[in-house]
């Protein structure tokens, strides 16, 4: 079993079923819901997706690339999460959501998201990790490229 991730982490941390920690950008559970899209696509079937993940501006990204066709949040987080959504075009996340599915690493999986669209979603109220300081993790990413 591997260690959970640091409290600076900016990933969402929940516990499956079997009690056994994940992580939201883990590339296999990032894989599971591409999979799992696909799946429900061929079947005629929405996916929806509710909780921390679907709350936090970064993984909303992910989600909608992935096709996830509703999120669910709490009220307070609509109105800014949307703000930042309308802010990105469908074809970009997709992309990013596609490149995603590359990577080896949650933490590269982090990094992108956090390199691309950590400044501008904390514009709009920035998602939990990024109120915790994983915002200067992003900007550590844009001086190595």
């Amino acid at each position: 079993m591997t260690a959970p991730p640091s409290p600076s982490s900016r990933r969402a941390l929940s516990v499956t079923a079997a009690g056994v920690p994940f992580v939201a950008q883990s590339v296999e559970y990032v894989r599971s819901i591409g999979v799992a899209v696909r799946a429900a696509t061929e079947a005629g079937r929405p996916v929806s997706v509710c909780g921390e993940m679907a709350s936090d501006m970064l993984s909303m990204v992910l989600l909608v690339g992935l096709g996830v066709d509703e999120l669910s949040l709490i009220p307070a987080r609509i109105a800014g999460n949307k703000a930042f959504l309308q802010t990105l075009s469908y074809s970009e996340m997709r992309s990013c959501a596609l490149e995603c599915l590359k990577m080896k690493t949650a933490d590269e999986i982090d990094s992108l998201l956090l390199s691309r669209y950590g400044e501008r979603a904390a514009e709009f109220g920035g998602s939990p990790g990024l109120r915790k300081g994983a915002a200067s993790r992003a900007d550590g990413a844009k001086r190595e490229r």
